[in-house]
């Protein structure tokens, strides 16, 4: 649908500069997701993180016809670009979603809650049969640019929406319900997320009932209509309350798809507004068995022959396409792409979705016009080198494309970790925000990013515009360099030989000893090596005495192939408020050093803080700080929000047998059964990253979120625990790390520190790349 600028303008009342006749089909808020095939509106968003008016020079390179922001200057250097000026521009967008929304012949069906909101969202969708005429939000765009961007899209097609709303503070909700206007709603749970924000959860539950305002109808848990009723809130006329002995009980569900409490909560919410949009509890019944767990929607994984392979097989409409296309053009880590996609269901939808797909100019494209074609298409590719090829895999539930991905995958193990790119992005925020406007901040990916993957993280980072990365080796560097991450890069850790090579690559080197600058000195260089010059202020681990700076500064200025671009040490205790007195000693020393070293090259960067010194010793930022186990979620700190660790580890059940009493299990006949007992075998051991210090019952895992602990010995690649007093079969997802374990609860079981735990976990353990 082409959206005319001059008519958005009016609408929110904004002035119009440049192209009057401009026209767009999409709006975004990210200049890296725009394509020149399809005419974009840039909305310049200004944020306490950024400043999007920074990207309109980008946005407009990159194809956008329209920009929305608030300064008038550009105009006049993008005469032919239609620009709409406003002080807020993101109510252009809300002006503009408004009207759509008002435009909407049927039901809006709200959904909010602390969690799950997604996944009642897309299962909803699917027990309603996945209709072109309902419209749905995109992902989880739920928040205060998302609600207005899913309005955006409405279309006149649209007969009804299912709008997933969220909130992270008071005040949020009143603007929601006044923009979404729904009619039905859906309660999902209420949780702890963003408690930090509100005095307790009953305020935070009164905040989220305001999307209810105008709702007739409304579904939600037995617990929630308690707690509605108790704090006196306006509760419509008509409820559907789900749970044991209630209208909505899932005893009364013959057959569910899977078992976990958490699951079946959220699929009896999803069936409670599938009734409320009129299916039939027959038509339900027989969709729910086609529901499956949200881990197939948009993952990044390696792919065979060191390929990528970009999966979302959950479900395929033009708008998630055009999505998936998107992520696909701003994320692939290679140049060439392919993509592999199901037919769209008929004729004209299908004839839609390859004009879109042809405007992207994908290298390849393969269309499955039948599930009975995905052997063939699967034996063809059998013979094909992805190297340096990312494949996206995109398709309906019934062409179960997710098995032809399989396929694909690089080295089958039924272990893997998933690791959220929005949580790191949410950490590194949380961070920022206890710095100073003009303190950098270098993001460390030594140790393959603590457990994350080097090169997958470096390009994250390099996209949310991190001043710097810090690795260990040069190895680590000069493959960033030639895999395409441009931005500054230090490296810790040098040997004097590998200098020249990292000088070339236009990385910045740690330079702790005078060897190393002996050798570097010892014949003419055309580079110049640029050094962050490391003061050892008390750790006496590597660096130059403070009282040895001031000559080899004098040293330093006669040779022009060296340049002292920075000057750092580290901290020995941030961590330990009984070291403090040592911490302040070794702040003070560098302080005196870096003063010296500024003098003479005030261009220097000056950065001392580690994860734990940026919220205990804030004082002392300097120019820039490190930010390492932080930024991957691992651990508490005073002062900052929360964190949210980024790596999920996951396996599934190989095997379920029972032990009778005197049975042993595992070697060294460690753990002998003293009755009879069920146990689990897990395709997970050491070798993995499993400590072997978790033998014996020091260490569990959960299934369907209850602790199994370990028998026995952990060996090499398997382990086994006990489930006697579990339901499970093999094949059942067993998590190792994620929210009923954290990587400080599995360090203290092991007796070492998270650090130890996450950069563990196994070279052969796939990453996944989630964006949540």
């Amino acid at each position: 649908m082409a959206i005319n600028a001059a008519h958005i303008a009016t609408l929110s009342g904004a002035k119009l500069l440049g192209s009057q006749e401009a026209s767009f089909t999409q709006f975004a808020f990210d200049s890296r997701r725009i394509h020149s095939a399809q005419r974009t509106c840039f909305i310049a968003l200004k944020t306490e993180f950024a400043d999007g008016h920074r990207f309109i020079d980008s946005a407009i390179s990159r194809g956008a016809t329209t920009v929305i922001c608030s300064h008038a200057k550009y105009a006049q250097e993008y005469p032919s670009v239609a620009f709409i000026i406003h002080p807020e521009p993101i109510e252009v967008l809300k002006s503009w979603g408004a009207e759509q929304r008002a435009q909407l012949p049927g039901d809006v069906l709200a959904i909010t809650g602390s969690n799950g909101k997604t996944v009642v969202k897309e299962w909803l969708y699917e027990l309603l049969g996945a209709p072109e005429e309902v419209h749905r939000t995109h992902a989880s765009f739920n928040s205060v640019l998302g609600v207005p961007l899913t309005l955006s899209a409405l279309e006149s097609k649209h007969q009804s929406a299912i709008i997933e709303v969220g909130i992270d503070r008071p005040g949020q909700m009143k603007s929601h319900a006044k923009l979404v206007q729904p009619t039905l709603g859906i309660f999902t749970t209420l949780g702890d997320a963003h408690g930090e924000h509100f005095e307790n959860d009953h305020k935070k539950f009164q905040e989220k009932w305001k999307l209810f305002s105008s709702c007739r109808c409304l579904v939600l848990s037995r617990e929630s209509f308690d707690l509605a009723v108790a704090l006196k809130l306006p509760i419509p006329a008509r409820t559907m309350i789900w749970g044991k002995g209630e209208a909505l009980d899932p005893e009364n569900i013959p057959q569910w798809p899977f078992e976990g409490e958490y699951q079946i909560a959220n699929a009896m919410a999803a069936v409670g507004g599938a009734l409320l949009l009129g299916v039939t509890m027959e038509d339900i019944q027989r969709r729910l068995a086609l529901l499956q767990p949200l881990e197939m929607r948009m993952q990044l994984r390696g792919a065979k022959d060191g390929g990528y392979l970009l999966e979302d097989t959950y479900s395929s409409d033009l708008n998630s396409l055009r999505w998936a296309l998107e992520e696909l053009a701003s994320s692939a880590p290679t140049e060439k792409k392919w993509a592999v996609l199901s037919h769209m269901g008929n004729q004209e939808r299908t004839a839609q979705a390859k004009e879109l797909v042809k405007s992207y100019a994908l290298d390849r494209v393969w269309w499955v016009e039948q599930p009975e074609d995905v052997p063939e298409l699967t034996a063809s590719f059998a013979g094909l080198d992805l190297s340096k090829i990312t494949v996206l895999v995109k398709g309906q539930r019934a062409f179960k494309l997710e098995q032809f991905a399989a396929t694909l995958q690089d080295q089958y193990h039924s272990t893997w970790a998933e690791v959220n790119l929005s949580a790191m992005r949410r950490n590194l925020q949380k961070f920022k925000k206890v710095l100073n406007p003009k303190t950098k901040l270098m993001a460390m990916v030594k140790a393959g990013s603590y457990g994350s993957g080097t090169l997958e993280v470096a390009r994250w980072l390099q996209s949310l515009h991190v001043d710097y990365l810090g690795v260990a080796f040069a190895q680590e560097a000069l493959s960033l360099r030639a895999q395409g991450i441009s931005m500054p890069i230090l490296v810790l850790n040098v040997d004097a030989l590998q200098m020249p090579m990292l000088a070339a690559a236009g990385t910045e080197v740690e330079l702790f000893s005078r060897h190393q600058l002996d050798h570097w000195l010892s014949v003419k260089r055309n580079e110049v090596l640029k050094v962050h010059l490391k003061i050892n202020s008390g750790m006496n681990r590597l660096g130059f005495a403070p009282e040895a700076v001031s000559d080899l500064l004098k040293e330093l200025v006669n040779y022009s192939s060296v340049e002292i671009v920075g000057v750092f040490s580290h901290l020995a205790a941030a961590d330990n408020s009984s070291k403090d007195t040592f911490t302040k000693q070794q702040l003070e020393v560098f302080e005196k050093v870096s003063a010296q070293v500024k003098a003479q090259f005030p261009a220097a960067v000056s950065h001392v803080l580690n994860t734990h010194g940026i919220h205990r010793f804030s004082d002392a930022q300097n120019d820039m700080v490190r930010l390492g186990i932080g930024l991957y979620g691992a651990g508490t700190y005073k002062g900052i929000e929360p964190l949210e660790e980024v790596i999920s580890w996951k396996c599934k059940v190989s095997q379920v047998s029972t032990l009778e009493k005197g049975d042993f299990v595992g070697y060294g006949l460690a753990f002998k059964a003293e009755k009879t007992m069920k146990y689990a075998t897990l395709p997970v051991g050491y070798a993995d990253g499993l400590s072997r210090a978790l033998s014996a019952g020091k260490g569990r895992v959960f299934i369907n979120s209850e602790s199994c602990s370990i028998l026995g010995r952990v060996c090499m690649d398997m382990c086994m625990v006990d489930v006697t007093a579990l339901k499970v079969q093999a094949g059942d997802e067993v998590e190792i790390l994620g929210s009923n374990q954290n990587s400080t609860e599995l360090a203290a079981a092991a007796g070492t520190i998270s650090y130890e735990v996450l950069t563990g976990i196994g070279p052969r353990i796939p990453r996944l790349y989630l964006k949540d």
